[in-house]
């Protein structure tokens, strides 16, 4: 997550820059979540969206704009939701998870330059 996250605030601040983002964060509960108020002031965004799957637990207080926590693990279903043509990912974790949706990206058509790993 933190290597994406200079990577994000330098696009989103770029005013001639109309790229969407859409960060799909995966962590086991809300205490992983790593900068929330980072991730909080970026929802505030026009063109970034944020995700959060929490594997157990309750999601974090309050509501954001841009902001939608899915109490579950990020599967299959959460990746292939995701996934459209032209699109580039960034994917950020362990090498078995990097491994994991980077193989569901590619099952989904998404070619391997198009996939980052950080």
């Amino acid at each position: 997550m933190v290597p994406l996250l200079p990577l994000l605030e330098d696009w989103l601040e770029d005013e001639e820059d109309d790229t969407t983002f859409h960060l799909l964060y995966s962590c086991s509960c809300r205490e992983e979540l790593i900068l929330p108020d980072l991730l909080a002031e970026l929802c505030s965004y026009w063109n970034f969206r944020l995700t959060v799957f929490l594997g157990s637990g309750e999601a974090p207080p309050g509501r954001l704009p841009n902001r939608e926590v899915v109490l579950g693990r990020l599967g299959e279903e959460g990746v292939r939701g995701e996934v459209t043509g032209d699109s580039s990912y960034l994917l950020s974790g362990s090498k078995e998870y990097m491994q994991e949706v980077g193989a569901r990206l590619q099952e989904q058509g998404v070619m391997e330059e198009r996939i980052h790993k950080f």
